[in-house]
């Protein structure tokens, strides 16, 4: 019962939050098919009803099986498909239903480099070594995501951190939209991490393989693997990043 309370408190935050209820609203306002029960949609509509309780318990039977965090500057995450609300990503993901596209995608993901200092098992970039794309590829690469309606990008590799230019490529893409750092770890420490919330980052992602030190490492081909990724896993938290956990089943 704890937990349900607890959630529906969250959901009410959400949507007594004008700058995340007012974007859905008026798109699904506007569209010519109806998305949402009438009683929802009347209750979205009459300025009276403080507590919205229909359209509570919808978002909770919706929502039920998701963990909503709020982040510490007050925006929410329902997991990480979707990009954080509110934002530039949260509008054109609801925006994108007004396009008229039969296709209308919400993440992408650029891989940055190919420069790696592991040797993983499951890589699917090895033996593809190639030269990087160049800052200016990538930002037309970004500005072409963002056209057809990507809210959120993430960048991998490679181990993305091994790019020198890594944080010009997150302010660019910051700029009409959220991005996600996939890494292994190794690179991801504190002043690093300050320039890239810096620059916008919103998520970051720590490939972990195992609970079990040896089995992390072996699977890695570094004997350090666990524990920078332990630690690059701190790093995330102390800077406030939505932060999550990456496996490939063996």
């Amino acid at each position: 019962m704890f937990n349900i309370l607890k959630k529906l408190v969250r959901l009410y935050q959400v949507i007594s939050t004008k700058q995340i209820l007012n974007t859905p609203v008026n798109v699904l306002n506007s569209l010519k098919k109806k998305r949402l029960p009438d009683d929802v949609l009347s209750e979205s509509r009459n300025k009276r009803f403080k507590v919205p309780i229909k359209t509570l318990l919808y978002l909770y039977d919706w929502l039920k099986f998701e963990s909503i965090t709020k982040m510490q500057d007050g925006r929410f995450v329902i997991n990480s498909f979707l990009p954080p609300m509110p934002g530039k990503g949260y509008e054109r993901m609801f925006q994108n239903l007004l396009s008229g596209r039969k296709i209308s995608p919400v993440s992408a993901y650029i891989a940055v480099t190919s420069k790696c200092n592991y040797n993983c098992w499951h890589c699917s970039y090895k033996n593809r070594e190639q030269d990087e794309l160049s800052l200016d590829i990538i930002s037309e690469t970004v500005d072409n995501l963002i056209d057809i309606g990507v809210s959120i990008i993430g960048l991998t590799g490679g181990e993305p951190t091994l790019r020198i230019d890594l944080v010009d490529i997150v302010a660019k893409i910051a700029t009409n939209a959220d991005s996600m750092l996939f890494t292994n770890g190794s690179g991801f420490d504190d002043q690093l991490a300050l320039k890239l919330k810096q620059a916008g980052l919103w998520a970051v992602a720590v490939s972990l393989d195992s609970h079990l030190l040896e089995e992390h490492n072996k699977k890695r081909g570094d004997n350090s693997a666990y524990t920078k990724a332990i630690e690059a896993i701190k790093v995330a938290k102390r800077h406030s990043f939505y932060t999550m956990l990456t496996t490939v089943p063996d």
